[in-house]
């Protein structure tokens, strides 16, 4: 976008300064929406234990993981996965899409998360 016109006339002069506030503000938005993501992103973090780290950790790298997979990489007891994945999709965190044996995990994006 051009911020400056200029016409000449036979006897006036036409200066017409634009204003970028809509392009700044944008910039502005998205910049504090990133830095609140940011925040958020170390809240949940620092809010997770470690076990609930690590299982969310191989969620990510494998959504469709299944609860066995996840025993045999953590060394974890099924009945604790079954508490951690419990835990996770009750701090909203994490859900499950589909079926038990097709399904995949989804993680929550900050943004989506109920806060």
């Amino acid at each position: 976008m051009e911020a400056l016109m200029y016409s000449d006339y036979a006897n006036t002069v036409r200066l017409i300064l634009k204003n970028s506030i809509d392009e700044r503000t944008a910039h502005r938005n998205k910049a504090e929406n990133e830095s609140i993501n940011e925040s958020i992103n170390e809240s949940i973090n620092e809010a997770l234990k470690s076990d609930e780290k690590i299982v969310l950790e191989l969620i990510r790298e494998d959504s469709r993981i299944s609860q066995k997979i996840i025993v045999e990489k953590t060394e974890y007891s099924c009945s604790k996965v079954q508490r951690i994945l419990k835990t996770l999709q009750e701090k909203g965190i994490l859900y499950r899409q589909g079926s038990r044996k097709k399904g995949e995990w989804i993680i929550v994006e900050p943004k989506e998360m109920k806060l």
